[in-house]
């Protein structure tokens, strides 16, 4: 049984049918880790269920999809999204977009086995360095990415729509 909690769970790349789920977990998730530091208005009027996958399903593209999911016991428990790092102080890097994994299925394992998927596929395409952002006040998140080796590298930006700020951690490969 792995950490996870199935025999033989899976990561793969998401598809169109997988994007009512991939709404619930990122809508939910968000719920469960940014409450109390995004404004409720954004977290339960602005975004719901048929925005999300509205939105999802409008920006979706075969060529463009950068999502995976988790499937265990035939459920997507879990979501990641990764490419070319946004940042115009690290156009070599990769950076982690995010990472969710359902509130019902936190403390399993899901969220380390894809941290650790992103991790292995950008080594892969040699990537130099591993980028991600995360809020300022996601305390939790931060411990879950220094436990894996990431470190703050003084990249901090204000997003106006989310009325926070993010903060940037790397990892060096090899490190």
């Amino acid at each position: 049984m792995c950490a996870a909690g199935s025999p033989n769970p899976k990561i793969r790349k998401s598809s169109y049918e997988d994007i009512p789920r991939i709404a619930e977990i990122n809508l939910f998730g968000w719920r469960m880790a940014y409450r109390g530091m995004l404004p409720d208005r954004l977290m339960f009027v602005e975004r719901t269920i048929e925005n999300t996958i509205s939105r999802l399903r409008e920006q979706y593209s075969e060529e463009t999809n950068r999502t995976w999911v988790f499937v265990a016991d035939e459920i997507v428990k879990g979501l990641l999204s990764f490419g070319l790092c946004r940042d115009e102080d690290k156009l070599e890097a990769a950076e982690l977009y995010g990472l969710y994994t359902d509130p019902s299925f936190i403390g399993q394992g899901i969220g380390e086995e894809m941290l650790a998927y992103f991790e292995a596929s950008e080594i892969a395409n040699e990537s130099p360095e591993l980028i991600l952002w995360t809020l300022e006040q996601n305390f939790r998140a931060q411990k879950f990415y220094e436990r894996h080796g990431y470190i703050r590298d003084g990249g901090r930006k204000y997003l106006d729509r989310l009325q926070a700020w993010e903060i940037r951690y790397h990892k060096v490969r090899g490190a």
